[in-house]
């Protein structure tokens, strides 16, 4: 006697595909990673970056090296890194080294730049970020606009395991093949713990990886603030504008791509 044997197949192979865990989408890796981030509190890294752009009749080579402390306190995101960047240009075969410090102090009301670099000093003051701006969802809002957004699978940095988003940036026409970035996010804490941008040809034009974290260190508030150097120049972008300065429209848009809430 035959069996027939369709439905117990037809059975099978729908309880496997109920069985398929479904693919995480990069908004659901997202929030998770904001959720741990705002968890955070306090911590202290290291970075270290790179970037290298080559044109005919010119090259450009930077490397800068970073110590970052930073401390969360509700919606407030406190932080002091120091840096040292070397650049070495070369341009129709001369070459021109320069060094330059470069120290940001945000006290979570204002953020102070201050760059020395050719003998002089320039402090600029601008509004702080707060935590909903700095989030993982708010880092990557802007290169939505700019590309399409991939969840790749994890990988390792420096002995961490991370969530890994690549950004596909768009072609606009008449200008050069676009490449992409990769952006590695712990996934113990949400941290963006490395990136590397790659031109059209799979090049590495840029990189940036953190080490050295410590998330048990605890600042005195005097750590967060700050005062420009006699004889700095001093640009504040917060004063109301003088008379005869241009004032901008209500409507202008967040220069920096990231609305207030971190949207994307």
């Amino acid at each position: 006697m035959s069996i027939n044997s369709t439905p117990l197949l037809i059975a099978l192979s729908f309880a496997c595909l109920m069985t398929v865990p479904r693919a995480e989408s990069v908004d659901e890796a997202v929030a998770a990673l904001d959720v741990a981030f705002t968890e955070l509190g306090s911590y202290s890294m290291k970075t270290s970056s790179m970037s290298d752009i080559s044109m005919p009749g010119y090259a450009t080579r930077s490397e800068t090296v970073s110590d970052v402390d930073c401390e969360i306190i509700e919606d407030h995101y406190m932080m002091r890194a120091e840096s040292t960047s070397t650049t070495v240009s070369v341009m129709e075969g001369q070459e021109t080294k320069e060094v330059s410090k470069l120290l940001m102090v945000c006290d979570g009301e204002r953020t102070y730049v201050q760059n020395d670099a050719g003998g002089s000093v320039t402090v600029t003051v601008a509004q702080a970020q707060k935590l909903s701006q700095v989030k993982p969802s708010a880092l990557l809002a802007s290169y939505r606009q700019m590309g399409e957004l991939t969840l790749l699978p994890d990988r390792e940095v420096n002995g961490v395991d991370c969530r890994v988003i690549k950004v596909a940036m768009k072609a606009y026409p008449g200008m050069p093949p676009p490449g992409h970035s990769e952006f590695c996010f712990r996934k113990d804490n949400g941290l963006m713990w490395a990136n590397r941008g790659l031109d059209a040809e799979g090049k590495e034009v840029s990189n940036t990886t953190c080490s050295d974290l410590d998330t048990s260190v605890e600042f005195e508030k005097s750590h967060f603030t700050y005062e420009p150097p006699e004889g700095a120049q001093v640009i504040d972008m917060t004063a109301p504008p003088g008379p005869g300065d241009p004032t901008p429209p209500e409507d202008t848009p967040d220069m920096d791509g990231v609305d207030d809430e971190g949207g994307e």
